[in-house]
């Protein structure tokens, strides 16, 4: 009788033993780890300033048109292309609302488009043209799966271009362009701060008419420089 006595009081405390010193439940385990609550329960939040770097390809096409003062019926139209990595900065902010994101852009880059061509009327004159910077001030919209975001961007953009004329000798007409730029990307959350891109943008600089004195005097030249380019990037947001 004793013995029954003690096995029954076992049964009733070993239950109270293990509630007390029992292995946690996962919600314990979530509590004592509040990092994996966040992890597990925080969609990621594209708001807020980044900085990034980024590298790419682009291809301009000169349009060229000749005409010659006091003869309207004269026009040759001619064109050229050139191609040259580019490389340079951005920084930004972005503001999300539900899953659509929308923010401004600013972007500095160093390149080195540069051509030069025959004339197609002549056996010794010549027309090119170089960029060495541009950059532009866009707005950006887009919509977020989470972690991946596509978007589209578009706004002002300026450029320092190089037109050149030579003959026997060589003339240089150096203009700061600002005309607009289109494109649109897709961007994803590499981690909780680092974002990696790859965006396409078409820019035109619109039309300058430049007056050189060489090849020859009196000939107007229309100028119209266009850009397509291709950038992977990435960037770091705070």
């Amino acid at each position: 009788m004793r013995n029954r006595v003690k096995l029954l009081g076992a049964a009733c405390i070993l239950p109270a033993i293990l509630l007390q010193h029992g292995p946690a439940s996962a919600t314990d385990r979530v509590r004592k780890h509040p990092a994996l609550a966040a992890h597990s329960n925080t969609p990621f939040s594209w708001s807020g300033p980044y900085v990034g770097a980024n590298i790419g390809n682009a291809w301009q096409n000169d349009n060229l048109i000749e005409t010659q003062i006091g003869n309207p019926g004269y026009s040759h139209p001619q064109s050229a292309q050139s191609s040259s990595i580019l490389g340079g900065l951005f920084a930004g902010y972005n503001f999300e609302e539900s899953q659509f994101v929308f923010g401004v852009e600013g972007d500095i880059q160093a390149i080195g488009l540069q051509q030069t061509t025959q004339y197609s009327n002549s056996a010794i004159a010549k027309f090119g043209s170089k960029t060495t910077v541009q950059g532009s001030i866009r707005g950006r919209l887009g919509f977020a799966f989470d972690q991946m975001l596509i978007y589209a961007t578009g706004g002002p953009a300026f450029a320092q271009i190089d037109n050149t004329y030579s003959y026997a000798s060589s003339q240089d007409i150096s203009s700061f362009r600002i005309g607009y730029t289109v494109g649109g990307g897709i961007e994803a959350a590499l981690s909780d701060h680092w974002l990696g891109r790859l965006e396409y943008r078409y820019t035109d600089y619109g039309t300058i008419v430049d007056l050189p004195t060489i090849p020859w005097s009196g000939y107007p030249e229309s100028r119209h420089e266009t850009d397509n380019t291709v950038m992977h990037g990435i960037s770091y947001k705070f």
